[in-house]
């Protein structure tokens, strides 16, 4: 039965149900610093939520990384899906906005930053099968098992080799075999090494460019036939990627429900950085 209230009666389901919700969303005001809306003339919540006493900015979610972020709104706070949480950490370094990637959609690459860009990621490639592979095994027979079996499946076969569909792209770029530099070595090391600190982290690493994968695809492919004047033929390889990596990213997202989110995040920010690296080596030439 209800807590008794101040005349002495006690109170009801509904009255109970209310204050309890009242109390965890102090509770999350409180721990976020987030002061009660007054009735007029409130401060927005985000300015509510980013300052403390003495006009110091509090450390936001993006600054700190911190993967047990809410989402304060008008007050109330809510826990951030591991979608949005991954959307947060690759704010800021999304790969489309990356100078080179820029320069690509513009038709401002030379012939040769596209063959060395070329010869440089086929190591990448070559290497994401491995990865996967490694990543499924360490989860048991599955959904989650599954769509990173069914990921490698389409690696390797759908709708051809897209090692093959990439050395088509090569060729069209006039790229050669190179051995990798620093910054795709590095890349290449973070995928190799992804499964050995477990599944969550695996995910992560091969999720923070999954995620993106299907809008740099078509935005490569588009690129290429309106600047360089490629055939289809050229393209076919980001034309399959823009198709089937928005399937990937969910599966992907849908296997890392349940998993551990910390270690996800922290796979994701590896990724992040060993990718922004990769692309600033690119651009490096350039200058």
């Amino acid at each position: 039965c209800g807590a008794p209230t101040a005349s002495g009666r006690k109170k009801s389901l509904a009255e109970r149900t209310t204050t309890s919700r009242v109390n965890e969303r102090d509770q999350c005001r409180e721990a976020h610093g987030v002061q009660r809306p007054r009735k007029y003339g409130a401060r927005p919540a985000w300015d509510r939520h980013s300052e403390i006493p003495g006009g110091q900015k509090k450390t936001s979610y993006l600054e700190r990384e911190n993967p047990c972020a809410d989402v304060v709104n008008d007050g109330y706070c809510r826990r951030m899906t591991l979608d949005e949480k991954l959307t947060a950490l690759l704010h800021g370094r999304e790969l489309l906005t990356h100078p080179f990637y820029q320069r690509w959609e513009r038709g401002e690459l030379e012939m040769n930053e596209l063959s060395a860009y070329a010869a440089q990621y086929e190591h990448v490639e070559r290497q994401l099968p491995i990865t996967l592979e490694a990543s499924a095994s360490l989860f048991p027979q599955g959904p989650r098992r599954a769509a990173l079996e069914d990921n490698l499946a389409d690696e390797l076969g759908r709708p051809a080799p897209h090692l093959e569909l990439f050395a088509s792209f090569s060729q069209a770029v006039g790229a050669h075999p190179t051995a990798p530099t620093s910054a795709t070595q590095h890349l290449v090391d973070v995928y190799n090494d992804a499964p050995t600190h477990g599944a969550s982290f695996a995910l992560g690493v091969i999720a923070a460019y999954e995620s993106q994968a299907a809008d740099i695809a078509s935005s490569k492919a588009e690129g290429l036939r309106r600047w360089y004047e490629l055939d289809d033929n050229g393209t076919r390889f980001w034309d399959v990627h823009a198709e089937l990596e928005t399937t990937h990213a969910r599966w992907l997202m849908d296997a890392a429900a349940d998993v551990d989110h910390e270690d996800f995040l922290a796979g994701a920010a590896v990724s992040r950085d060993a990718w922004w690296a990769f692309l600033d080596e690119r651009e490096s030439l350039n200058a």
